[in-house]
């Protein structure tokens, strides 16, 4: 896979950022929104990865409590029978976190103990966050380096 400044580029010293992959009609709903696609996104240091999503929160998980990462596909992860998210991101309720709603490009990160994050300013704890990406691959590679 091909690094591009659209989809991977270094923010400092060792971290990496990576960018979400939407589908077409929420890129252009998030263009209306000032500065909400450029400000999501994930990124990756020596301590910990945090996805942002914007509008909506934060995920922040320590690099240690990651147990797998890996690409998937949405019915691997029964993503296609939830309902539909009303937000960004999308829960079963069972700690499985759906982040930004695409069906293209899924990687899952496995976390224990849960992670802290806030979605809509309500705290929750996720097991498992899915989230879609540029280029899924460099980030697979990235975490099992």
């Amino acid at each position: 896979m091909v690094r591009t400044e659209d989809s991977v580029g270094r923010v400092s010293g060792k971290e990496l950022s990576f960018a979400l992959h939407h589908g077409s009609w929420m890129r252009v709903l998030l263009k209306v929104l000032p500065g909400k696609l450029e400000s999501s996104g994930l990124v990756v240091s020596d301590a910990e990865v945090v996805v942002r999503i914007r509008p909506g929160g934060k995920v922040r998980i320590p690099r240690q409590a990651i147990t797998r990462v890996w690409r998937t596909e949405a019915g691997d992860q029964g993503l296609v029978f939830w309902l539909p998210p009303l937000f960004i991101a999308h829960s079963n309720f069972r700690g499985i976190w759906w982040l930004n709603r695409s069906l293209a490009n899924l990687v899952a990160i496995d976390i224990d103990p849960p992670a802290t994050a806030r979605m809509w300013r309500m705290p929750v704890k996720p097991r498992r966050v899915v989230v879609s990406l540029e280029d899924p691959e460099d980030f697979v590679t990235e975490m099992l380096d």
